[in-house]
């Protein structure tokens, strides 16, 4: 049952809105920013950076026991991380990108959409296949496409959804750090091609806090 609302409540977001072909960004920028959420109708808090729209769900309402709830840790913290598209280094002729969530514990359900995005010559998006993880910590997803789609200017967008475990609330507003997300790709390059998943990762930070110690 729980499943099924998350399911509606995520559906009832608007997460369509990945950057157009107009959109200007900068190259090769450094921020780290603090974000402040959109709250919903339904009670979702939705944070949109430049390269995510993150959205949290309100934890599953059911009473949990004070002595079970003095067990959980006292906060869970959780990052969606959008890496700069890189040359494959799994897969030689690729050129690939990637999108994950990771959290200090367990989410009850854990969604994430990503989609490649090549900003300039020639706009085009190409979807990644969705992830989903329930009662887990952690969900990627990537997506690749053949180097003849480049030389060109590429990007990542993700869009991620966190349904809490019970018993944590969503207490602060989101950290969004941002490394220069648009970056030219040629396979071949050998600076690029040396270029780790990691590096300029672009992320939006979150806690949740155990109920019990929300108002101490």
């Amino acid at each position: 049952m729980f499943i099924a609302k998350v399911a509606a409540i995520a559906a009832a977001v608007s997460l369509s809105l990945a950057p157009s072909a107009a959109t200007a960004l900068p190259i090769d920028s450094t921020t780290v920013s603090q974000l402040q959420g959109s709250e919903q109708e339904n009670g979702a808090v939705v944070f949109t950076s430049e390269a995510s729209q993150l959205t949290v769900l309100p934890a599953e309402e059911r009473a949990v026991p004070a002595a079970d709830l003095a067990l959980l840790a006292p906060s869970i913290g959780c990052s969606l991380g959008v890496p700069w598209v890189h040359p494959s280094g799994h897969v030689a002729g690729n050129i690939n990108g990637t999108a994950k969530i990771q959290c200090t514990g367990n989410a009850a359900k854990l969604t994430l959409n990503y989609s490649l995005i090549r900003t300039s010559p020639n706009y085009k998006q190409w979807g990644a296949p969705a992830g989903l993880a329930t009662n887990k910590a952690y969900v990627q997803t990537n997506r690749a496409v053949s180097c003849t789609e480049g030389p060109a200017n590429f990007r990542g967008w993700a869009q991620g959804v966190i349904a809490p475990p019970p018993g944590y609330k969503l207490v602060t507003g989101a950290t969004s750090s941002k490394y220069g997300d648009i970056k030219p790709i040629a396979c071949g390059s050998a600076s690029f091609a040396a270029l780790s998943e990691e590096s300029g990762e672009a992320t939006t930070e979150i806690q949740f806090v155990r109920e019990d110690l929300v108002n101490q």
